[in-house]
């Protein structure tokens, strides 16, 4: 009678063991479950925002790009302009320069 109270003793403590064993496995299971889970969800949006943003840059880009390239035009030709004047102002320069002794020479020619 002993040997099977013992022998049912030992097999209690080992359900007993088996059970908490059982337990703390669910537990560590269940976390390491919501980890990968919390993993994958911040992956998958920063994936959807990473998308939608680049959408609306695509977006946004194909709307502005016409301004964008007249403000490009606009500029370039204000550039031409300038560099025109300049040259032309030089020019107009000149040419005064040159009147003013053409006019020199003939008050010292008809002295």
């Amino acid at each position: 009678m002993d040997l099977i109270n013992l022998s049912i003793l030992v097999l209690i403590i080992a359900l007993i063991y088996l059970f908490w064993r059982y337990l703390k496995l669910k537990d560590e299971m269940e976390k390491r479950a919501l980890e990968l889970f919390k993993e994958w969800k911040d992956i998958e949006l920063k994936k959807e925002v990473d998308e939608k943003a680049n959408l609306l840059f695509e977006e946004w880009k194909q709307k502005e790009e016409k301004n964008i390239r007249k403000d490009a035009i606009k500029r370039s030709e204000a550039i031409v302009r300038g560099k025109i004047t300049e040259n032309l102002f030089l020019i107009f320069q000149s040419l005064t320069t040159i009147r003013k002794m053409q006019n020199l020479s003939e008050v010292l020619w008809i002295l």
